[in-house]
């Protein structure tokens, strides 16, 4: 098997993920192309239970155009490993920390709206806002709200003979729907104080990043979409925190970088869960791979550690 050049890393990506190889043969491909691998049986082991398919990320993020075909020359295996490890442990924080805000913006949404509203509360349309969406095949316009997401998935999961409370059906409601129904809400004071108990004063802003948490947490959950080097929608506004808050003094941090939302969720934390010592746990994590990692790649300024959120 002749290796083929490739004119760029999404030619080679595909030619290695979609042609039918054995194990061996994926090594050959890797040492034709470069690649220093020392001990055979041990990346045939990682083959066999990671997969070439979800090490595709971490490869491409390696490779460089070559005339000779060599993508890989001077990557060690280790270097492709050692990234993908870092990788998985750094969504396993991230899960852990946006499942607390997850369970933290459910009940806030709960309480503020059943103490001003009721316990069914979401049945009152008046409460949320109307969007449009055009059904282009037909030409139809509907007009759709998350209370009708709502409703849809109630009649789905719970029987009919009773209107549930918001209380009975918040557990199973996923994080995307969850983030639909504080995004539907009208202004009210009530929306406003669900985003200020969780320190974010503004709505706009608390509304655009639980969006972004929405879809990191998304990433998180799909082990072939690495989170350490996402690049993020740019948010439209400026964070604006609480003055009790702890938040960066560095303000020119790029918002479309990882960096940002670790600083982001570390900053949650300060209300949701002080004891879970995100930015504690970050620390360790960022100097156990510290020399596998690019954190220029990832936002991380030169002096990150000197933020006094980093030092709770």
């Amino acid at each position: 098997m002749n290796t083929k050049i490739f004119l760029s890393a999404k030619e080679w990506g595909e030619y290695f993920s979609q042609t039918v190889l054995t194990y061996p043969e994926q090594i050959r491909v890797l040492k034709r192309c470069g690649m220093i691998i020392h001990d055979w049986e041990e990346v045939e082991s990682r083959l066999k239970h990671i997969g070439k398919t979800t090490l595709l990320p971490y490869l491409l993020y390696f490779w460089t155009p070559d005339k000779k075909g060599k993508y890989f020359k001077y990557v060690c295996w280790e270097d492709i490993y050692y990234l993908y490890t870092f990788d998985n442990e750094l969504q396993e924080l991230l899960i852990q920390a946006i499942r607390k805000i997850e369970i933290s913006v459910r009940e806030h949404i709960a309480y503020h709206m059943e103490i001003n509203h009721g316990p069914q509360w979401y049945c009152d349309k008046k409460l949320f806002q109307i969007s449009i969406k055009r059904i282009s095949n037909h030409g139809k316009i509907i007009f759709k709200t998350a209370q009708s997401e709502l409703f849809q998935f109630i009649k789905k999961y719970y029987k009919q003979n009773k209107v549930p409370t918001f209380r009975e059906i918040m557990t199973n409601i996923s994080f995307g729907i969850l983030y639909r129904i504080y995004s539907g809400l009208k202004p009210s004071k009530a929306k406003e104080a669900i985003a200020k108990d969780l320190g974010v004063p503004a709505v706009c802003v608390f509304n655009s990043h639980l969006y972004i948490i929405e879809q990191l947490r998304n990433t998180c959950v799909h082990p072939q979409k690495p989170v350490w080097n996402k690049r993020f929608n740019n948010v439209a506004y400026t964070f604006i925190y609480a003055k009790n808050h702890i938040w960066l003094n560095n303000p020119y941090v790029d918002n479309k970088k990882i960096y940002y939302w670790l600083c982001y969720l570390n900053y949650l934390m300060q209300s949701i869960d002080p004891y879970f010592a995100f930015a504690d746990k970050m620390r360790q994590l960022i100097h156990k791979y510290q020399g596998s990692i690019s954190l220029k790649e990832m936002g991380f300024p030169e002096d990150w550690e000197q933020e006094p959120m980093w030092c709770l």
